[in-house]
């Protein structure tokens, strides 16, 4: 009896862990099936997503001169079409001049609807062309889980730098983090320029401010722009990502990007560049020359022109010092346009002769001899260093050398119309 019970003890124990079994392994096989639909939905779901590179022509406008770049993700199965865009600023922000001036000028992560993006395109007169990326679901996965984990409100914001970190480089390094290392940059298609120079092709236009940027920016603009570095510019990130491949299994490649798709092209403007600095600059340095060949001058008009151009040339040459020394903006160090723009021209200036004191005429003599030789020095620099010689920075030495000789030749020959 007593092995009966045992032995009917045993099968009902066997027959629980049997079904134990039989549970565990149906629990199992519905996560895996589970695992394998949310797996195929999740393909299936980013197949119907297509990631673009929107590339926006350049505009009136000084902050957007050079264009602009964004992402556009339009997905067919949910019915939503963003825009996300790195170049996003708030000018009503207190700190925002300050930040700029510094550069420590933060700049923000945003997202609209893609009809909004090409009216406002429209509205500017602003080209918007569209190169969708030929990316497998997993590649799209990954680029758009990117930006939403960017577009965190923790996440959104991050320090602007115009030729590291801008909107186009951004993109860039998104794509970089989304395909990894299977990109082949096509380098033959990348222009062999120095930074200056890819900048002032958008300036040509605007000569005014072509002038000022040239005379502010330093050597680190002279370098070339090698490889990724183009992308810092919208016009070039679109050809950088349009002679882009990727690798793929037994050396095959594919092109990254698909034919272009224009939405709005911008109609030409009636507005007439503004009279070029040149055009005053070299009149007036004529007029200089002519005075100091024929010393001829005109009373008061000479003593008052000297005031303008020193002041000038000293002031230029005060804030290319704070740009250096002051701020982070490492376009504008080492800037040799400080061996004419040279601040000790405001003590020519200011300081007046005082025979017995440390302003007197020997250190007055020795100032203006010392600050014309640095100009001097300043010609000759621009013309082997800088790979884009500006002709109004030409100019300006020029005169400033002009004002100074003549400044010297009308005291040591006690000038008439001489008056300090």
């Amino acid at each position: 009896m007593y092995y009966k019970f045992l032995i009917h003890s045993e099968i009902k124990n066997f027959k629980q862990m049997k079904k134990i079994g039989v549970i565990s392994s149906l629990l199992f096989l519905q996560s895996l099936l589970l695992h394998c639909n949310t797996t195929i939905y999740g393909q299936t779901g980013y197949r119907n997503i297509q990631v673009s590179l929107l590339t926006t022509s350049p505009g009136d406008k000084l902050h957007s001169v050079f264009g602009h770049s964004a992402v556009r993700v339009k997905n067919s199965y949910d019915n939503t079409d963003f825009v996300y865009n790195y170049g996003t600023f708030d000018f009503d922000d207190p700190s925002f001049y300050f930040g700029f001036i510094r550069g420590k000028l933060m700049y923000r992560l945003s997202k609209a609807p893609f009809d909004l993006v090409l009216q406002q395109a429209k509205l500017d007169n602003r080209s918007l062309i569209e190169t969708t990326l030929n990316l497998s679901p997993v590649e799209k996965y990954e680029m758009t889980q990117f930006l939403e984990v960017n577009y965190l409100p923790r996440n959104r914001d991050y320090l602007y730098d115009f030729l590291y970190n801008n909107c186009s480089t951004k993109l860039l390094e998104l794509l970089s983090v989304s395909v990894s290392d299977s990109l082949v940059y096509n380098q033959l298609a990348i222009p062999g320029m120095s930074f200056r120079k890819l900048i002032n092709i958008y300036l040509k236009d605007k000569p005014w401010t072509d002038m000022g940027v040239d005379f502010l920016m330093g050597l680190p603009a002279d370098r070339r722009a090698k490889g990724k570095d183009v992308s810092f510019l919208p016009d070039y990130l679109h050809l950088l990502i349009k002679n882009i491949h990727i690798k793929q299994e037994f050396g095959f490649e594919k092109s990254l990007a698909l034919p272009d798709n224009v939405y709005f092209q911008y109609y030409p403007s009636d507005v007439k560049p503004l009279i070029h600095p040149g055009i005053i600059l070299w009149p007036l340095t004529l007029c200089l020359l002519i005075s100091l060949i024929f010393d001829t001058y005109i009373q008061g008009f000479f003593r008052i022109f000297r005031k303008f151009v020193l002041i000038s040339a000293g002031s230029l040459g005060v804030l290319i010092l704070s740009l250096w020394l002051l701020t982070d903006h490492y376009i504008f160090n080492f800037n040799t346009n400080l061996l004419w723009a040279n601040p000790l021209l405001l003590l020519i200036v200011f300081l007046k002769e005082s025979p017995g004191q440390m302003n007197s005429k020997k250190f007055f003599m020795l100032l203006v001899y010392g600050t014309t030789l640095l100009v001097m020095l300043g010609i000759l620099t621009t013309m082997l260093v800088v790979r884009n010689f500006n002709l109004t920075a030409l100019a300006s030495m020029i005169a400033i050398s002009l004002v100074n000789r003549i400044y010297i030749f009308r005291k040591i020959y006690k000038d008439p119309f001489y008056k300090p």
